[in-house]
């Protein structure tokens, strides 16, 4: 672990550089959106091709031990094809990718919800702003599901404000070690 005693203090050049890189790209992504939609959709597929041909190889790892083992081809199979469907048809997976990124927002607002209801242990406030925040939540996750375009420039929108607050962490990190 890093204590005083061992650690080397200096300017960390590849914080920095990194830091640089998120800011630039959430810039970019700012900029041109449907570049960044379509950079999403390739790298959800390819990590579908990737999860897909795991799958298929761990099939003869499993196939004398478990009885389901045949799961993993039927599984494989399905993620290089979605995979490969993303990869060559990049609205079909922009869709995609849009459609649960809208159910994503409607399941946590309906589970928030359901949920809120311990909050009043806390006090009435809590619980009137969860189920309003909540409310708020649900009507945008289905304007969303009626509206895919929005969710996924939300979607855009929200990635490039985390690669913009991890460039921004990242420059002060670096800077911050060099005294």
């Amino acid at each position: 672990m890093f204590n005083r005693d061992n650690f080397q203090r200096g300017f960390d050049w590849g914080e920095f550089l990194s830091g640089v890189l998120f800011i630039v790209l959430a810039i970019y992504f700012f900029r041109k959106p449907a570049v960044a939609l379509g950079s999403l959709v390739v790298f959800a597929a390819l990590i579908a091709i990737m999860r897909g041909i795991v799958s298929l190889s761990s099939y003869t790892k499993f196939k004398s031990i478990m009885p389901a083992s045949w799961s993993l081809v039927f599984s494989g199979i399905l993620d290089i094809v979605i995979g490969l469907i993303f990869l060559f048809n990049a609205g079909l997976g922009g869709l995609t990718i849009s459609y649960l990124f809208a159910i994503w927002f409607i399941i946590d607002a309906a589970v928030g919800l359901v949920t809120s209801a311990h909050l009043r242990h806390f006090g009435n406030i809590w619980f009137i702003l969860a189920i309003v925040f909540d409310v708020l939540a649900l009507v945008v996750g289905v304007l969303m599901l009626l509206r895919p375009m929005y969710a996924a420039f939300t979607m855009i929108f929200l990635i490039s404000w985390f690669f913009m607050i991890i460039g921004i962490n990242n420059v002060i990190v670096a800077i911050a070690r060099r005294s």
